[in-house]
């Protein structure tokens, strides 16, 4: 996946391109940073945590919930584990609580 920082210093957009399907996704700065949370190794808890910390707001659990199943909707969330040849994709830990196990870095 490919990112592009655009926009001005205070309201920065993220535009990802998947190179395999050869869409284009545009991410606020929230969201982008909620995204690159998903690592495997952070909880939900603690994402809402680092969100209401960087940003002074407030994520409820069921926000965060729709916002994965929104990535997996646009295909950037799947089931599978990244293969370890693929820099292109992160694993989500069963420590998320939810029932995705990789994100496709594309944002």
């Amino acid at each position: 996946m490919l990112i592009s920082r655009q926009g001005t210093a205070d309201k920065p957009i993220f535009v990802i391109k998947d190179p395999a399907s050869g869409r284009f996704f545009r991410f606020g700065e929230t969201e982008h940073f909620i995204a690159q949370q998903l690592d495997g190794a952070t909880s939900p808890e603690t994402v809402r945590e680092r969100v209401a910390e960087r940003f002074g707001i407030s994520l409820p659990p069921e926000v965060l919930d729709q916002f994965v199943v929104r990535l997996r909707t646009l295909g950037l969330v799947t089931d599978r584990p990244p293969e370890a040849d693929t820099p292109t994709a992160f694993s989500l830990g069963s420590s998320t609580g939810s029932s995705f196990s990789s994100l496709r870095r594309s944002w």
